[in-house]
């Protein structure tokens, strides 16, 4: 009888665990939202060229950057180079040679796909917020005072999408929640 409910008990947790990983992304949009700060001159992004990639809409673009980001990049917190250029040579780095190496690519791809006339990309300096707090008063280190993000945004309708190329190559999560319009 122990042993029946143990295995009810195991099995109820692995479903929770599956659950939570697969709505992670409503999840972390719903506790957590990103505050612009102010807008990150990119650097280095001219000198690159990438295979020409095409995408049907937006999202296409934005899946397309963001998976080949996460492919390229490994995550540190020590030193790293922020622009892309040499972010690729090296193969690390910061929330601020994701966020540079996501709009380089994003850019290649509207202008591949005929889309940079109505879309713009732009890297954002931005803090993370848990509802009103500002989570990077939890940290003492000047790395954790801000976080780059990127805008991409309908230069004709201001429709606005937020993604977070670091968190994505971390835990998958596509989309983010930004200021509103």
């Amino acid at each position: 009888m122990v042993w029946r409910a143990f295995k009810w008990v195991c099995a109820i947790m692995v479903v929770i665990i599956v659950v939570l990983w697969l709505s992670r992304g409503t999840i972390y949009r719903a506790c957590f939202h990103y505050e612009v700060l102010r807008e990150r001159n990119v650097v280095g992004a001219n000198s690159l060229t990438f295979e020409p990639k095409r995408a049907d809409d937006i999202n296409g673009c934005i899946n397309t950057a963001l998976e080949e980001t996460s492919c390229s990049l490994r995550f540190t917190t020590g030193k790293a180079e922020s622009r892309p250029d040499r972010a690729l040579v090296s193969g690390k780095a910061n929330c601020i040679g994701y966020a540079a190496l996501f709009k380089a690519r994003c850019d290649a791809c509207l202008k591949d796909s005929g889309m940079d006339k109505e879309w713009t990309v732009h890297q954002e300096v931005a803090e993370i917020h848990w509802g009103s707090f500002n989570i990077h008063l939890l940290f003492k280190s000047s790395f954790w005072k801000d976080h780059d993000i990127d805008l991409i945004e309908n230069k004709r309708t201001g429709e606005r999408i937020f993604v977070d190329p670091t968190l994505y190559d971390t835990i998958g999560v596509d989309r983010i929640t930004g200021p509103s319009n």
